[in-house]
């Protein structure tokens, strides 16, 4: 439903090119279906994003090559990757300075005051700090900033359902500060 949506897309598409040519760099647009990031990645390159800035990898990529762009995406040689769900738990990248959740998704139930694990698990992904530039272990204590977009899709009742979800968790996390952006 949300793949092939036009204004949706264009709209992540903007987002992403205003965050690259502000050099707010690296970007990481994460969604779930194959097809999907193959349209994002043609409409950034469309807007102008430079092909050999932008990577994708999914499931069917191989795994020495989702190695590599990890690791380049980490040390900022790539500026943008667009991953699929692989990235989603037990990768953390703490580079990141835009979370781009193209994905939608969120249609568990809230229950007991807990948020949706996924959604916190994706988030969670890029604001930890490593405690040397590098290194895998984690500093806690330091503060990291990242812009995450989300967005409210309200064309079907379960995406409306899905974003309400998303956007409660995101609200129980006591680390995530979030504030609603108006666009046109």
């Amino acid at each position: 439903k949300i793949v092939n949506e036009p204004t949706r897309n264009r709209i992540i598409s903007e987002v992403v090119l205003k965050e690259y040519n502000e050099g707010n760099i690296p970007i990481l647009v994460i969604i779930r279906v194959i097809k999907h990031g193959h349209i994002l990645k043609d409409l950034f390159i469309d807007a102008g994003v430079d092909s050999g800035d932008i990577q994708y990898v999914h499931g069917s990529t191989h795994p020495n090559k989702r190695m590599e762009v990890k690791e380049d995406f980490r040390d900022r040689k790539i500026p943008i990757v667009i991953a699929s769900s692989i990235w989603v738990e037990g990768i953390d990248i703490p580079s990141v300075s835009v979370l781009v959740q193209a994905d939608g998704g969120g249609g568990k139930k809230i229950q007991e005051g807990k948020g949706i694990r996924s959604v916190i698990q994706k988030v969670g992904r890029v604001i930890r700090k490593p405690i040397k530039e590098g290194e895998i272990e984690v500093n806690r204590k330091k503060k990291n900033f990242v812009t995450v977009y989300d967005f409210f899709d309200n064309t079907h009742r379960d995406l409306l359902r899905h974003s309400m979800n998303r956007f409660k968790t995101y609200s129980m996390e006591e680390a995530f500060v979030v504030k609603e952006v108006e666009y046109d």
